[in-house]
């Protein structure tokens, strides 16, 4: 059954849209997987493949061969008997057979023959070649009549077939409506399905230029025309992207095919994507023929930004992550054809690409460039990540924080993704079970890093960069290897021309010649040079060439390091800065990236902020330094790599530890002051004071220290790597201390707790104030992750430290946490006692901040247990401390206990006074869960008021929010909404059930 299938040029998604099956069900049959409607599901196949039988394995009817031969031309030349491949590799009888194969029934002359198979000059004895070829030809072809048969003729030779063995006239009988009746739309599908590329795709450009082959081109274009058309009034518009997808690229300024492929993006929800499809084309209409878009093209674009398209509001788009591709692209047409055709390969699961080669030759640039032509193909969506896999530092990115990023992408919330990487993992496969992704993996260290990414779906392909081979990738997971090269001389000269300009390098071509080889022709190599080109426009190609000599061949290209792979190129950029601007540019190699911001250059220099700015400016200027987001400066990894090359080599040791130094206290107290801004804490560190030259960033309010952090987070977990790395453990856990209730607010609770192991093990040798700190927070974070016993053992440590220590501030908030702990666990009378302790500690230290907030605890907890007359005590003592120092927070916090006391005492009215007062303040401190918690109480308070339309309102409220930041205690506030209450209403919310 498969092989009949091949022999009709079917695909099996093809064949279950023609039976009505699934296509699972088609795979099963053929792979002889038992099933409850086998019978039925076989016979429904085997009548549409026109076979016999009750299995599918019978003889084909009356109307086909068995041992039927079958020749394909549109798309690369194949030959077949019975489903198996008829082996021609000699390059003239294939380019014969397919100038045949593209006239059927017609007799073409033996001079055209030759025309096609020497363009040039044909050898003396060519009519004698010919008819060796055509004996050839013929000993491949079966001797019956009705066959595919070759026959001499007065002028040459003709080719006779009909449809069931030649894809042309297949093709014609269903473009032109002359087989079986059919609605058009189904029949000019199965037409357009008969192709697998351009015309002779794998034989020499002549035949693709032949007017035949022309010909048969325009006949496509007229079919895909139709169908589109018939398609779209049909209401089929993702089947139009995907049949249009392909062709639209070899037609580039094709205007009504392009329209129709914007009308079909829009039509299936792909607004976003039909809106880039015009531009694509308003820019190659611009640039290429100097033309605007006709009215065809600018009705497409009205119709795709429309508003009122659907009903229906429309989904989530699906992730497009695909990385800016580059503005021209030179060569590689083996490799994009390579990886052209495994989108036609049919495998079981998803396919694998894997692009290979040595470090610069641009596998990258190639898989960006292909991924974006064939965007249409993967209508769920394009998935990107670099893994980071040669990183200078070897900070690879491990499979468990790359699938975080996946999940991310996918639109999980941080609070969403599971604890443990297999149950992450689980939730990233199930996410991507049934759709049809792109998913780039570039920059792979090795398979173990790429295989739990990889994509499951059939349809759905993974894209895989590497500087290593990966044979276990291609032996245990059928990747298909697309090895990439150096460019051609003619690719280089290509290259070389496009980025300097024609004329430029037209001038001197021997210079050009010098340029390539000093590069290598390494793309990389070639792009930096060019750039060094551009960026001086009189300085001569020859004395440029010159420059890159006396600097030293590329001595490391075979070496695989990128970070000698550019030496010289790179020497010759770093060369012409300032004295001020090449020392910036040696010191941003001690800075962990991945960006710098003015006054952290500031700091790393030791110098003022406008001087670090014009020296970053300058690096700018000379493309050492790229700009992605203002304000932020990044240097690739080649750049930092040489960065850090030259900060070893030139920067004496004593400076660099105190460059060190300075980025450290830069980020300590940058970060310290961004916690003062957002939060009043009941604990307080003393920060080691900074170095001379440290700048720190300054906050004016509130919102810009919120947007410093989220800016920042990266670097601020690589810099307590920095610091654990270098030595410096007072840095590591003050850095950790600082970043900690950020972490917790935005749910980054991994990264809190990697934070914290690494201040736990650079203070692992010192029974003193930062272990203590790492014990409680790791202690607080187990606690927001549910993991009570391991919160219990970090926080008892904390405590027995702390009371080693005399610190009665540290014991009172461990103490804190330790009721926490308890309340989690339900047991209110122990988390009472130890927050009642910690009240007494607090108090005695002179702490109010810490004693404001355990009095509330208290209070809290008086009311979990029923004590309502001293929690209502507590808690107003508790709002009149938090007033004076002024703490939103702290406030809300009180205000909402009060409310929850006020209910337990039966005084609705007053409950829902003070819930009020709590979700303005939770309003003013931008906690939104906190409103939606203290919403869903007012709600329980109405209820039990006997209001249930107020209780109603209140909860919609609470859902919307909790709706909108993707937490779990939706589920909860919409029961109460289904049932106007329920059981334990008055319960604490599972999020937070302590104070």
């Amino acid at each position: 059954m498969r092989r009949r299938r091949k022999e009709m040029g079917w695909t099996q998604e093809e064949l279950a849209r023609r039976t009505g099956l699934s296509v699972r069900t088609v795979r099963n049959v053929e792979s002889d997987r038992p099933g409850a409607d086998r019978g039925a599901s076989v016979e429904q196949l085997a009548r549409a493949l026109g076979l016999r039988g009750d299995d599918g394995r019978g003889q084909p009817d009356s109307t086909v061969s068995t041992g039927s031969v079958r020749l394909t031309v549109l798309g690369p030349l194949r030959l077949s008997r019975a489903g198996r491949p008829v082996p021609l590799t000699a390059a003239k009888p294939r380019c014969m057979l397919a100038l045949l194969a593209i006239q059927p029934g017609t007799d073409v002359g033996r001079d055209e023959i030759a025309d096609v198979l020497w363009p040039d000059t044909p050898p003396p004895t060519w009519q004698n070649l010919l008819h060796t070829y055509a004996a050839r030809l013929r000993k491949l072809l079966p001797a019956r009549p009705g066959a595919l048969r070759i026959d001499r003729t007065a002028i040459g030779y003709r080719l006779s077939a009909d449809a069931r063995h030649l894809d042309v006239l297949r093709f014609r009988q269903l473009a032109e409506g002359t087989g079986p009746d059919r609605p058009d739309a189904e029949r000019l599908a199965e037409a357009l399905d008969c192709w697998r590329g351009p015309v002779g795709a794998d034989l020499p450009d002549q035949l693709g230029q032949h007017p035949a082959a022309v010909a048969l081109h325009q006949q496509r274009i007229t079919a895909a025309l139709d169908y589109a058309d018939l398609a779209l009034a049909e209401g089929e518009p993702a089947a139009v992207v995907r049949r249009l997808g392909v062709l639209v690229e070899l037609e580039p300024v094709h205007e009504p095919l392009h329209a129709r492929l914007v009308h079909a993006l829009a039509g299936s929800g792909q607004r976003a994507a039909a809106v880039d499809a015009f531009h694509r084309i308003r820019a190659r209409l611009d640039d290429e023929l100097g033309l605007y878009p006709g009215a065809e093209l600018a009705a497409a674009l009205d119709h795709a930004l429309r508003d009122d398209q659907r009903d229906e509001p429309p989904p989530a788009p699906p992730p497009a992550q695909l990385p800016t591709q580059v503005a021209a692209f030179v060569g590689r047409t083996g490799e994009l054809a390579a990886l052209d055709k495994l989108l036609s390969v049919e495998e079981p699961g998803a396919t694998v690409a894997l692009v290979h080669g040595t470090a610069g030759v641009g596998k990258t640039t190639l898989a960006v460039h292909w991924a974006h032509r064939v965007v249409p193909h993967f209508p769920d969506g394009q998935l990107h990540l670099d893994l980071r896999g040669y990183d200078r530092a070897g900070a690879a990115l491990e499979p468990a924080a790359a699938t975080r990023a996946f999940l991310a992408a996918l639109g999980v919330r941080p609070e969403q993704i599971p604890e443990s990487y297999p149950a992450q993992l689980g939730l990233y496969r199930s996410l991507i079970a049934n759709r049809r992704l792109l998913v780039m993996l570039d920059n792979a260290r090795d398979a173990e890093q790429v295989r739990p990414l990889l994509p499951t779906a059939a349809g759905s392909l993974a894209l895989v960069t590497s500087r290593d081979s990966l044979l276990g990738l291609v032996a245990t997971d059928r990747a298909h290897p697309v090895p990439l090269g150096l460019f051609t001389l003619d690719e280089a000269r290509d290259f070389l021309a496009d980025r300097i300009s024609d004329d430029r390098a037209g001038t001197e071509p021997e210079a050009v010649e010098q340029l390539i080889g000093r590069c290598a022709r390494l793309p990389l190599a070639l792009a930096v040079t060019a750039a060094l080109a551009v960026s001086n426009p009189g300085q001569s190609l020859d004395s440029l060439a010159t420059e890159l000599a006396e600097a030293g061949d590329l001595d490391s290209l075979d070496a695989g390091d990128p970070a000698t792979d550019l030496r010289a190129v790179f020497f010759c950029s770093y060369r012409t800065l300032s004295v001020d601007g090449a020392r910036l540019f040696r010191y941003l190699g001690l800075h962990p990236g991945p960006a710098i911001t003015v006054p952290a250059a500031a700091s790393l220099l030791g110098t003022p902020r406008r001087a670090a700015r014009l020296r970053l400016d300058e690096l700018r200027r000379a493309h050492l330094v790229a700009t992605d987001e203002p304000g932020r400066y990044a240097l690739h990894d080649l750049l930092r790599a040489y960065a850090g090359e030259l900060a070893d080599a030139e920067i004496p040791p004593a400076e660099r530890a105190e460059a060190v130094g300075r980025i450290l206290d830069h980020y300590l107290h940058s970060a310290y002051e961004a916690d003062r801004r957002l939060y009043v804490r009941s604990d307080s560190i003393a920060p080691v004071e900074p170095a001379a030259g440290v700048e720190p960033e300054r906050f004016v309010d509130e919102r810009s220290a919120l947007a410093w952090f989220d800016a920042e987070r990266l670097v601020l977990l690589r810099v307590v790597d920095l610091a654990a790395d270098t030595g410096r453990p007072t840095h590591t856990w003050q850095l950790a201390w600082a970043v900690s209730m950020f972490l917790n607010r935005r749910v980054h609770w991994q990264d809190w707790v990697h934070a914290q192991q690494r201040a736990l093990e650079s203070n692992a040798d010192r029974d003193d104030l930062g272990q203590a700190q790492a014990h409680r927070f790791l202690g607080l974070v187990y606690l927001r992750m549910s993991r009570a016993d391991e919160a219990h053992e970090q926080l008892r440590q904390a405590l027995d430290l702390f009371r080693r220590l005399g610190d009665p501030g540290g014991e009172a908030s461990t103490e804190r946490g330790i009721g926490r702990a308890y309340a989690r666990q339900g047991r209110h009378d122990r988390a009472l006692a130890h927050t009642e302790r910690a009240l007494a500690l607090f108090r005695a230290a002179g702490n109010r901040v810490g004693a404001a907030s355990a009095l509330n605890a208290t209070g809290w907890y008086n009311a979990q247990l029923g004590e309502y007359h001293v929690a209502l005590q507590r808690c107003r003592e508790a709002v009149r401390l938090h007033e004076e120092l002024n703490d939103n927070s702290g406030l809300a916090n009180a205000w909402d206990s009060l409310g929850y006391t006020h209910h337990g005492l039966g005084n609705h009215a007053d409950a829902v006074a003070c819930y009020e007062r709590a979700i303005e303040y939770f309003r003013a401190a931008d906690d939104r869960y906190g409103e939606a918690d203290a919403l869903t109480r007012v709600g329980d308070t109405q209820l039990d008021a006997g209001t249930p339309g107020a209780a109603l309102t209140a909860w919609r409220a609470a859902l919307t929010i909790l709706t909108d930041v993707g937490h779990p205690d939706a589920a909860r506030v919409r029961a109460r909404i289904a049932g106007l209450g329920g059981p334990g209403r008055r319960g604490t919310p599972p999020g937070q059930p302590s104070r």
